[in-house]
């Protein structure tokens, strides 16, 4: 959908590295969402052909273009990751070039959208696919279990290239220089997007509750979205001596940064396993993190903390970091056990090496494969314009919805805290994530209206 800053496109930034570096593939690049693409320039020293399509085109243009692409480039496979668009438009580019394998990769469930997000996308979708990857266990029986074929869903972890991801004194010095860091000080880096998934309105309530045990430490927070106001008025300007707001930072910049983190902060309310802990391992940082998701197949006791989501988070979380800032061996033992888990079980070479096995056995499987029905040709602009007009309508509810957001105008704001509360009472949450995924979007849309009235 986009080039930014997420798990999601660490991971594309990772498997074109090890694609066009290791196995000679010839990638391009398309984005189908409305974005600021901060990692653009990552991409395009990896990618000659890098399409932006919201920079240059109309969403009514969207399908010509990508057809056209097709067409010119003659591409072996398509791998389509988290773009709702590219989903929505299969059944027409399969009705295309219905021989082109198209593979499509998932990292995590949404419950407040669209009943899963991605991954029901992809279940909804399964006939026009030739393959899918789940990037942890979890996801993968998550799918099965409402009906997506067993045989044509694999698992692949997103792994970690440590002999990049590799701490440093050298770094470290660098990272203290840059960000005017104490030595003596043990660092907590909370990097994320700022939004109701990674649980950021927890931290004033996590830094009040260290202050209190006389605890030592400084909090980075890294990252952006749409609670950045809110963290800057409620966390940095109110714990000005223990916080710090660096903003987006690219991957170099983070992979510099973690050589002078202790302990990385993942509150996340879902996941499906973090990219940010791949790295935070590799890295010889500690992470305290939710037990959500697929993050078990990763995180174990011997290196890191997994806690479980629910009225004690806060808690908890507050009881690891201060065991963990009051035990420097530990500390430093955890790191290690963790360093040497990445190494051996989560080498990036075998992420590489499986992706390009799934593409080549796509690809092998479009010449012996059955043949899929197809969509008759004069109903064919009609999808298309169809998907188009859905996703237009979906883009300008979202867009007025995160404008007065920005402006802080104070319905949406209520809305959507007095929501995220309410997902964390036990029972009531799971009605409430019910109700939202069957009529969220509508009520969405009547609270617009009104406050636009």
């Amino acid at each position: 959908p986009h080039l930014e800053l997420g798990g999601a496109d660490r991971f594309n930034l990772d498997l074109i590295t090890e694609l066009t570096r290791r196995y000679d593939w010839r990638v391009t690049i398309v984005t189908t969402r409305k974005s600021k693409d901060s990692w653009a320039e990552e991409f395009r020293q990896l990618s000659d052909e890098v399409y932006l399509l919201h920079r240059f085109l109309d969403l009514s243009d969207y399908p010509a273009f990508i057809r056209f692409l097709i067409e010119s480039d003659k591409p072996d496979v398509v791998f389509l990751s988290h773009s709702q668009f590219g989903y929505l438009l299969l059944p027409w580019i399969k009705s295309l070039f219905p021989a082109l394998p198209v593979v499509d990769l998932v990292h995590i469930t949404t419950p407040e959208w669209g009943m899963g997000g991605y991954p029901r996308l992809s279940i909804e979708n399964q006939g026009w696919l030739d393959c899918t990857i789940a990037t942890s266990k979890h996801l993968r029986q998550w799918m099965i279990d409402r009906g997506y074929e067993a045989n044509k869903v694999a698992v692949c972890y997103t792994d970690v290239d440590s002999n990049h991801w590799r701490r440093s004194d050298n770094e470290a010095k660098r990272a203290r220089q840059r960000w005017d860091l104490d030595a003596g000080t043990a660092v907590i880096l909370y990097a994320a997007r700022f939004c109701d998934q990674k649980n950021p309105r927890i931290l004033p309530d996590v830094i009040e509750g260290l202050l209190k045990k006389s605890r030592n430490f400084l909090l980075l927070i890294a990252g952006d979205g749409p609670d950045r106001p809110w963290l800057e008025a409620h966390v940095c300007d109110r714990y000005m001596l223990h916080t710090r707001m660096l903003g987006s930072l690219l991957p170099d910049e983070m992979r510099l940064l973690m050589s002078a983190t202790d302990i990385l902060l993942l509150p996340s309310e879902n996941e499906g396993i973090a990219v940010s802990l791949y790295e935070a391992l590799s890295m010889e940082v500690v992470p305290v993190a939710t037990a959500v998701g697929g993050q078990s197949e990763l995180i174990r006791p011997e290196f890191g903390v997994l806690l479980p989501t629910g009225p004690k988070l806060i808690t908890s979380i507050i009881e690891a970091i201060s065991l963990l800032l009051t035990d420097a061996g530990r500390r430093r033992e955890m790191a290690q056990n963790g360093r040497r888990w990445v190494e051996h079980r989560h080498s990036l070479t075998r992420m590489g090496e499986r992706m390009h096995e799934f593409f080549l056995g796509a690809i092998e499987a479009s010449f012996t494969g059955t043949s899929r029905s197809t969509m008759p040709a004069q109903k064919m602009d009609a999808f298309a314009d169809a998907v188009v007009r859905q996703m237009r309508a979906e883009h300008k509810g979202e867009d007025d919805w995160a404008e007065k957001m920005r402006r802080g105008e104070h319905m949406p704001r209520l809305v959507s805290r007095l929501a995220h509360h309410i997902r964390q009472v036990p029972l009531l949450g799971k009605v409430a994530r019910n109700f939202e995924n069957r009529y969220g979007a509508k009520i969405g849309r009547l609270i617009l209206r009104w406050t636009q009235a």
